[in-house]
Order: C-alpha cells, then structure tokens, then sequence
C-alpha cells in the first residue's frame, strides 16, 4: 500500500469499490493520518463510488488507468464536491480521473482559499460545477474535458488563475467569472456547444476582472447566449486570437454592467455568424448613444471587408481583416488573410478550417498562421467557366482561365556514362521520369530501356524495377516528382546498339530519347617476368619465365618475345617450340582472348658469373639478374 522514498511516500489505491462509507473512510484516513505534504496518492483501482475528499495537505493525486470517482447524495459539504482543496491543500495536483458529480447542484473539484493546485487531464462531469475556485491563488485548469455541467468553471474572487487547453462542451454555460479577479488567462481551449454563455464575467459594474487574458480559444456555437458576454468593469482585458462564432446572441457582449470607459484589446479574432441584435459582432448595451462613448479596438474578421456593412453597434472603431484568394500554380490556391488598409499578412489568426469551393465542390483548408494552400489539381474542371471561390458575407473568387486547368504531362530521358564501351565492361545507364504537369500520374511503366544485357546492380528512387524482364514499374508520382532508374550493365557482345525506352500508363504512350551506344571487342595483355632460381651452381639449370595474360575479348595480334641471354648462360630448351626462331630466339605467338600463355626458356650456367636478362615482349624490355655460382 506505500512506497517509500527518501523524501516522499506513495500511497496505493488499489482496493476494490465498497462504496459508502467504506471508500470515504479509508482514503480519507490515508489523508489524514498517514500521508504528508509532498505525498502521492496513486490510484490503480477502476472506480470508486459515492466518494467525498477533504484535502488538507499538499499531495499528488493522480490515477494512471483513468479511475472513475463518482459523488455521494449525503456528502455534507455546502458544495457537495467530491473533492475540496482547502488552505491546507495548497500545492495538491489531481489528475487522471473520470470525475462524475451526480448530486444536484454539487461540484466535482471545488478549491478554496488554496494556492499552487493543478487540475489536469482529467474528464469531469458536476451536476452543478465541473471546477469551482474560490478565494484561490495560482490554480491551473489544464487539458480537462468537461462537460455536462451547469457551470464547466466558476471563478470567484481568485487572482493568477490558467484555464489552458481545456474542452468545455455541453454545459449550462462554459466559464463564469464573479467577485473581483485579476490576473486571469484563458487560452487554447474549446468552449463550445454550451447551452447560454461561452465564457461570462459577472457584474454588477462594482465588480472587477482585471488583466484577463482571452487568447487563441474557439467559442463557437453556443446556443442561447453571447460567446464572450460581460458585465463588470474589465480593466486592461485583452481578447486576442479567437475564433467566436454562431453563438445565439452576439459574439461578445458588453452589457449594461460593464464599464463606458477605456478601450480593451480586442484584435485578431473571427467574429462571425453570432444572432444578437442586428447580428452584431460586439455589442454594448448602455441606456442611450449619448453614455455610449468611442470605443476602440484592433484588426479582426468579421466576414466583410466593407465598413458599412460591419456588424458593430455604434461608435464602434475596428482595424478590419478580409480574405485573398490567388493562384500559385495550375489547381494550387492560397487563401491569406489580411489587414484592409495596409494588405499585411495577418499571423496571429486562430489556426481553423476555410471552405473553399471549386464550382460546386469543396474542400476544407486549414489556415494556420494567417495562410492556408488549397489543392484543387487532382478536382474535376469543367471544360471552361470554372471558378474558385470562398464566401462569407462576401464572395471572394478568382475566374479560372482555360490555360490554369490542371493537366497531365510527363517527360521521360534517358543518358549512358559512355557511349562507346569495351565488351564485358560495366556501363552506368539511366532513365529518369518527370512529372512536369499539374496532377498526379499513377501506374506507369517503363520497358524496353536496355538490350539483352547481363544487369550487374541497380538503383532506384521510386517505385520497383525487375531484373529479369527489364520494367520499371512507378505506382504514383506526384506533380513536380522526378523517379530516376540507375542500371549498371555488363554488355556480352560486340555491336552498336539502339535504343529507346517506352513509358505508358494513365493514358500515357511516349519513348524517349534514343541512345547509341557502341560496345567493342578489345586485346587487353598483362605480362610478367621472372626466373625461377635467381642463383644457381655452374652447369646447372634454371627457367627463365614470361607469362603473358590476354583479358580482353579479342584474340592478339602476333606477338613478339624474346630473352637475350649473356654468354656465360647456355640454351638448353623452350616451349612453345613452334613458335620460336632459334636464330633470332624469339617467339611469335599470339594470345587468344581470355587466355594464358606462360613462355619458359631453359637454361644453364657455364662459368661463375653474375647476368644480366634481358626480357622483351613486344619490344617492352624488363632486365633481371642471375648468379652462377
């Protein structure tokens, strides 16, 4: 049940389900009693039932097999939260769970006058409250998907708190602010599909929520209220980067609570679709124009690049961020968004889908950074008037002219490293396949590269060649794609050969270029001299020796050898008799191809000397010593 190190214990939760009160009593004990600051209580049982903690000290509580903890009807606490975090608790961490909250109006992690905690990855449904923060300090909410909640996250009267990476979908409302907060940052998380508000910062105008950031959050489709509604003072609010749309009222809110001065930072975001009043984008809602005063706010989207037709109540000043369509190449299309007077590329756009049409047909792009490409090469054209289009409360569109059709085309060449080559040398042949149109080119096949000839190796980039029939075989190859064949040959005989390789494929029948390619019979002799004995006594015998070695093709012409021998050395036999001229004592032979001849002279020594020997084949002269002793 503990595992101890030397600075902190692990205590196991391994005990199978036993519902109330035997699970609140023994992990509420392990708290209690057993555990201290800086503990880990690990979970590894599947589910606990009808569970409430009370967390005093600072602990890791964490499950690694997703332990589902469901609630108890008679929790006492006010909240009747699974889990309370209290001063004590400052610093705990609880992450891994499947959290349900079942009974009404409860909370499933509820943190109190706590700092330092961590809520992360777990998945949480609360009858009441997913996550509620109370009078806390430093609380994270990290990558928790909360759903089916009347308020997926309250805060109140807390400072320094991150809601990061969470999915807060299906609730009453996502996220609600009360008290007086600062320091709040909400960002990357989906707050979506929730029946009222996205995210809600409650007034009246007496409360404050200072230094909140609202970054980079999708806040879409949330049915019966504004994505971003508020109603308190908001000093130094910055709401940058989101993606607001298809709310039931506006996209964000500022309702009678909220202050009538200072201009927030509100830029960069896509605001579009919302259904308040007038459809308006960001509406302030004060009792006449006259209290309404300027208002000031940066770039964002809003679905028009037109200034009167901007849906934003009055004394509204906004940059403005519209869409550019335009050609790269043939069937490629990028989709930019940009600022209305200065055409700046806008990066800090939420990264999200565009659908972009050709005629009827479209496709998803994702925009990221501010661009997305859009592939219609591999589309059905019509013949001509086709156009490529995006629409939001405008069309913008570019008229495809009939040479911008995508089409097929595909080049094949093909070179040798030489085009004359000795006959059973290796030559390096290559054929290489571009794809220089606009679509992807599938099942092609090359033949007919190479002459019957013996294939040593090869290479290839794309697809597979076979030896043994010769084709090359490339299953796809993409626009600008370029496969590239090496075959290193060894011809088996002497002519000149021609040759074209044939592609075909995908409605494809073309040759290349033709090659010729000489290949030659050839004399190739390697020689060598030597004697058999170096010393020797007087009237003894040695063997004077020429090896003479044709690794050609090609049978030599006569050759030429002879050794000229000293006087103190006497004759005493030969081979190859009826090659040799005793008069001249040389012989006149010629080496048949792939052949060895070894020439031998005998001979013997008649007075005590040193010799030289003259070796000459084919008037190449080599001179080696005898000793005659």
């Amino acid at each position: 049940m503990i595992s101890n190190t030397s600075y902190a214990a692990t205590w196991i939760i391994d005990f199978p389900d036993a519902g109330m009160p035997i699970n609140i009593d023994r992990i509420q004990n392990i708290i209690d009693i057993n555990a201290t600051d800086g503990d880990t209580l690990l979970f590894k049982g599947t589910s606990y039932s009808h569970l409430y903690l009370l967390i005093n000290k600072s602990l890791n509580i964490i499950s690694e097999v997703g332990t589902k903890i469901t609630g108890c009807p008679q929790n006492p606490n006010e909240q009747k939260a699974i889990f309370v975090i209290n001063e004590g608790g400052s610093g705990t961490n609880i992450s891994g769970f499947n959290i349900t909250s079942t009974p009404e109006n409860s909370t499933a992690i509820f943190i109190t006058n706590s700092s330092n905690v961590t809520i992360k990855n777990n998945t949480i449904t609360g009858n009441g409250t997913g996550v509620k923060v109370n009078t806390s300090t430093n609380v994270t909410v990290n990558n928790n998907t909360i759903t089916n909640s009347k308020t997926g996250i309250n805060i109140t009267d807390s400072n320094n708190t991150k809601i990061i990476n969470n999915t807060i979908t299906g609730n009453e409302e996502g996220i609600r602010f009360s008290g007086n907060t600062s320091n709040s940052e909400i960002s990357k998380n989906n707050i979506s599909k929730n029946k009222e508000y996205g995210i809600m910062f409650e007034g009246p105008e007496i409360n404050t929520h200072r230094n909140v950031k609202i970054n980079y959050n999708y806040i879409n489709d949330n049915e019966h209220n504004s994505g971003i509604y508020i109603n308190s003072s908001y000093p130094n609010m910055n709401i940058s980067s989101n993606m607001i749309t298809n709310n039931g009222r506006h996209g964000i809110c500022m309702d009678y609570g909220a202050n009538k001065t200072g201009n927030p930072i509100i830029e960069y975001n896509y605001i579009l679709g919302n259904k308040g009043f007038n459809d308006f984008a960001i509406q302030r809602i004060n009792t006449s124009d006259d209290d309404r005063l300027p208002l000031t706010i940066g770039y964002n989207f809003y679905g028009t690049s037109s200034r009167s037709l901007l849906p934003l109540c009055a004394k509204t000043d906004t940059g403005i961020i519209y869409t550019k369509l335009e050609k790269i190449s043939n069937g490629l299309y990028k989709i930019s968004y940009l600022t209305a007077d200065t055409n700046t590329l806008v990066k800090e756009m939420i990264a999200h889908d565009v659908k972009v049409y050709l005629n009827d047909e479209f496709k998803n792009v994702l925009v990221s950074n501010g661009a997305g490409i859009v592939d219609f090469r591999e589309s059905n054209f019509k013949s001509s008037g086709n156009e490529v289009y995006t629409y939001y409360k405008y069309k913008e569109s570019i008229q495809v002219k009939e040479s911008d059709i995508p089409k097929k085309s595909i080049n094949i060449s093909t070179t040798i490293n030489s085009n004359k080559i000795k006959n059973g040398a290796t030559a390096k042949y290559t054929v290489t396949v571009k794809n220089n149109g606009d679509k992807k080119i599938k099942n092609i096949n090359i033949s007919k590269m190479i002459p019957n000839f013996n294939v040593y190796n090869y290479n290839v980039n794309i697809g597979t060649f076979n030896k043994k029939t010769g084709i090359w075989t490339i299953p796809l190859l993409n626009a600008g794609e370029i496969a590239t064949l090496n075959i290193f040959i060894v011809p088996n005989k002497a002519n000149t050969y021609k040759t074209k390789a044939v592609l075909t494929g995908d409605g494809f029948n073309i040759e290349s270029n033709q090659l010729s390619m000489k290949v030659e019979d050839y004399v190739k002799i390697l020689s060598t001299n030597k004697i058999s004995a170096k010393t020797i006594k007087r009237n003894k015998s040695t063997y004077l020796i020429s090896t003479l070695k044709n690794t050609g093709t090609l049978s030599s012409k006569y050759l030429k050898i002879s050794i000229k021998l000293p006087k103190n050395l006497k004759l005493v036999n030969i081979n190859y008799k009826k090659y040799f001229n005793k008069k001249t004592n040389q012989w006149k032979i010629k080496v048949p191809m792939k052949k060895t001849l070894i020439l031998k002279m005998k001979i013997k020594g008649i007075k005590k000397s040193t010799n030289k020997i003259t070796f000459n084949i084919n008037g190449k002269k080599q001179t080696k010593k005898l000793r005659v002793l």
